[in-house]
């Protein structure tokens, strides 16, 4: 993951070059894949400049073939695991979403870009001290320590089966596995960043078909993956 220092310096040139014109963040998002990539850049965890591009902070690719997916699912539930321009992303096309974040400040900031979206339940779910061994650990730098059990179980607690899962927040592997009991028998279970290796024991053991994505990817300078699953391989086809 890109540090500190590149990110504060990539918003600052974002915001100096927004005042002098040079970026003009609702106009690029009329315009071509990598016109929307490049103004991306300037826009890494700002999450009002990436609503204004219309861009999840998954792969370019992966965020086309949702758009598709969803669009032929007006009513379509989603749930998914880490709020963020992903919520806004994501409330703009589906029928009803409910997700879930561990972080209260992030919950707060992102509650407040919610307040038109009727469509949204936000719900933070915060990691618990225990003095038992934890159930469910990050390995996030910060969180150590703390048991996710909740956040995770937090899909089990929704009625019914979901169109979209969306798997981008803290303990990932236990996400996914809960997951695949919750997912429809054509619906699409989506793994951000599914190449960090820390992710490849949960991603080997879900035998669920796959469909890889990689390349440009919002607000990165270097290529990235999206990990696509489905109970039926040909949801994961592509398709316009």
């Amino acid at each position: 993951m890109l540090n500190s220092a590149y990110a504060t310096s990539m918003q600052g040139l974002g915001t100096a070059f927004g005042r002098l014109g040079i970026l003009d963040y609702d106009r690029a998002r009329r315009a071509g894949r990598v016109h929307r990539w490049l103004h991306s850049l300037f826009a890494i965890y700002d999450v009002e400049r990436l609503n204004r591009l219309d861009l999840p902070w998954w792969t370019l690719e992966a965020a086309s073939i949702i758009d598709v997916f969803l669009q032929q699912r007006p009513r379509s539930r989603v749930f998914e695991y880490g709020a963020g321009a992903s919520t806004l992303f994501l409330a703009r096309r589906c029928g009803r979403l409910m997700s879930v974040e561990h972080d209260s400040l992030w919950f707060a900031a992102i509650k407040g870009m919610l307040q038109s979206k009727g469509n949204v339940d936000l719900a933070l779910v915060e990691p618990q001290t225990t003095a038992a061994e934890p159930e469910c650990l990050s390995q996030r730098r910060g969180w150590e320590g703390l048991d996710f059990s909740c956040y995770v179980e937090s899909l089990l607690a929704q009625d019914g089966q979901f169109d979209l899962i969306v798997i981008d927040g803290r303990c990932r592997n236990a996400c996914l596995e809960v997951a695949r009991s919750k997912i429809c028998p054509d619906g699409i279970i989506l793994f951000d960043n599914a190449d960090r290796k820390r992710y490849r024991p949960a991603i080997d053991a879900c035998h669920l078909p796959q469909r890889w994505t990689r390349g440009m990817t919002a607000c990165l300078p270097y290529p990235d993956s999206t990990l696509l699953f489905s109970p039926n391989p040909q949801t994961l086809q592509p398709r316009s």
